[in-house]
């Protein structure tokens, strides 16, 4: 073979030869990111090639067939959380006007200290990040503790009010004056009026919870009238007096 032959089949030859080095440097370029592919390479893989690139993104093959890669090398799942535990979390008018603290304990054994929000309302949820049921990986879920006011030391909450029983001595009830009346924040001493009956209602204004518009609720006091023992040989003297007099206008 002549020299001239020769040449002539390695310049055919060096073509093809180069077009592989484009393919394999276009597709090690494009797996880095760093563009798109080159027409020369385009033009030797044709669809085949094209598929291969797709396939490496997660898109869709020649055929119209969806792709779907694995997850991306250096990604890092987030482990996954337990259940969420949802209990009642009783709160008294004690545990708002106190430490503002109060405790739940668990099935599971654990006491959860909880602060009160304020404002707080009946049936309102604290949310207690990883305090819930441990997941397979040992990371909790959460606990939600659902606000369920409690009557406690005679007073009870209605709404943003506090609602106080007050025992109210007889003698008082018939002839008027003062009791004294434990509050969240005290006692105060309330005036009542002569012949007030049981179930008589002294309102102390913006004496209650605070409520989210910034308002404050009150404070009632509801009369309950009370026998002393001390009082009984007394009344049950009068009552039998009033009886017989009252027998006798009948008669006469």
């Amino acid at each position: 073979m002549t020299k001239n032959e020769n040449s002539s089949i390695k310049e055919k030859l060096t073509p093809k030869a180069n077009k592989q080095e484009d393919l394999a440097e276009a597709t090690h370029s494009v797996a880095l990111g760093n563009g798109a592919i080159p027409p020369e390479a385009a033009a030797l893989g044709g669809l085949e090639c094209e598929d291969i690139i797709n396939q490496m993104f997660g898109v869709e093959t020649a055929d119209g067939s969806p792709f779907h890669p694995g997850p991306a090398i250096g990604t890092i799942s987030k482990p996954q959380k337990g259940k969420d535990i949802d209990v009642a979390l009783s709160v008294t008018v004690d545990d708002i006007f106190g430490s503002g603290k109060t405790t739940l304990k668990l099935t599971d054994g654990r006491t959860i200290a909880v602060t009160i929000p304020s404002p707080v309302e009946d049936g309102q949820v604290i949310r207690l990040k990883g305090q819930g049921m441990p997941g397979p990986q040992g990371h909790r879920g959460d606990l939600l503790a659902r606000v369920r006011f409690k009557a406690d030391n005679n007073m009870r909450i209605e709404g943003a009010n506090i609602v106080i029983d007050a025992d109210l001595p007889l003698e008082t009830a018939v002839m008027g004056g003062k009791i004294a009346v434990a509050t969240p924040k005290g006692k105060v001493a309330l005036k009542v009026a002569p012949w007030s009956n049981s179930g008589t209602m002294l309102r102390l204004k913006e004496r209650g919870l605070p409520k989210k518009d910034g308002s404050v609720g009150d404070i009632i006091v509801v009369l309950k009238i009370t026998l002393e023992n001390t009082d009984r040989a007394v009344l049950e003297t009068l009552f039998a007096s009033h009886t017989q007099t009252a027998h006798s206008s009948k008669k006469g």
